[in-house]
């Protein structure tokens, strides 16, 4: 994960080596709201001067899914 506009630099050099797209979501977002889809052919387009903070992260196609619901690995506490 990568914060916008601080890593910028780390950002665009990640997505352009990457064959993954990377989703930057609103760091005070929910429910999908304000969500956009990069990639590195759309990369040097970064433009949220109408935002504040965003979350950059690589979409994984495939999540790992228990109960049919995404994990996520840093907010849920868990033991098998």
């Amino acid at each position: 994960s990568y914060n916008y506009p601080e890593d910028t630099k780390n950002i665009i050099q990640s997505i352009s080596l990457s064959k993954n797209p990377y989703l930057a979501k609103p760091s005070d977002g929910s429910q999908g709201d304000g969500i956009k889809f990069i990639t590195k052919n759309n990369v040097n387009s970064l433009d949220y001067s109408n935002s504040n903070n965003y979350v950059v992260q690589e979409y994984i196609k495939n999540p790992l899914l228990i109960n049919k619901k995404k994990l996520n690995s840093l907010g849920d506490n868990w033991a098998l």
